[in-house]
């Protein structure tokens, strides 16, 4: 088992590594080709795993926090309940919005779960979102189509690009669009937060 990880984590990584020792020792370009996408699968999974894990050690951590933190209320009749920021998340991978959606609740924040963009813009909840984290490659609309489809019908929503296939240009495109974070997947948690804090400081 591969020093500290978990051994699910351990068994997609090691996959990965035999589909790409059987890539290089393929015949002919076409079982190479084969091995290298399985390759690059099992690579995915261990990265949602590996993602997945982490969110799940820091959720862990910060519900514990928050309880500790957490001091009761004189319950009288002048004591007043606010609502918590709505952010909606959309992410075709349902163990990856389901991460997200968990961690975004560990921080107080109410959540809507999409796993399409053109859900979220059917839905009622548009005008209330707070914040929104979107996936970048999704089927119909990418991350992109929504962040411009949002800023042409002038909604004033902060947009959270995340993507598992990042590089500089997008990064660029993103913040030159106007998202207030764009984020590699695996997610770097406290980075992520950041990026939330910033998108609803001016709902406080």
């Amino acid at each position: 088992m591969l020093q500290g990880l978990s051994p699910k984590l351990t068994i997609y990584f090691e996959r990965a590594a035999a589909a790409r020792r059987l890539a290089d020792a393929a015949p002919d370009p076409s079982q190479h080709h084969s091995f290298s996408v399985l390759a690059q699968s099992w690579s995915r999974l261990a990265q949602s795993q590996d993602f997945a894990e982490r969110l799940q050690r820091f959720t862990t951590e910060a519900c514990r926090q928050l309880a500790a933190a957490a001091s009761p209320t004189d319950g009288g009749p002048d004591s007043k309940v606010t609502e918590a920021p709505l952010i909606s998340i959309v992410d075709d991978d349902v163990s990856a919005r389901g991460g997200l959606a968990e961690l975004v609740q560990s921080l107080g924040y109410i959540t809507a779960e999409f796993a399409r963009a053109e859900q979220f813009l059917r839905a009622d909840v548009v005008g209330k979102t707070a914040c929104l984290i979107s996936d970048v490659q999704m089927p119909g609309m990418s991350g992109f189509d929504l962040l411009e489809q949002l800023i042409a019908a002038r909604h004033p929503t902060p947009v959270i690009l995340v993507t598992a296939f990042s590089d500089e240009k997008m990064r660029a495109r993103a913040l030159a669009s106007g998202a207030v974070g764009f984020h590699a997947k695996p997610v770097e948690v406290e980075a992520l937060i950041q990026s939330i804090e910033k998108a609803v400081a001016p709902v406080f």
